[in-house]
């Protein structure tokens, strides 16, 4: 998934298949050492209304691995 924003609510992004205002977002269950553009594997846990709840794979939150700008 692309990190989309990181504040004090929490780590957001989205999917592949999930577009800007149409589709709901992904919520990592822990995303410490983030920032935006960052991009990270991620196993859906849950669901909250149209949003989904994943939690990072092991080993992706150190992926050096950037969205261009």
């Amino acid at each position: 998934m692309l990190v989309e924003s990181v504040d004090e609510d929490g780590v957001y992004g989205r999917g592949a298949h999930q577009a800007p205002e149409t589709d709901g977002q992904v919520l990592l269950t822990s995303g410490e050492g983030l920032s935006v553009g960052r991009m990270v594997e991620a196993k859906v846990v849950g669901t909250e209304g149209v949003d989904l709840v994943a939690e990072p794979l092991t080993g992706s939150l150190g992926c050096s691995e950037e969205a261009g700008r």
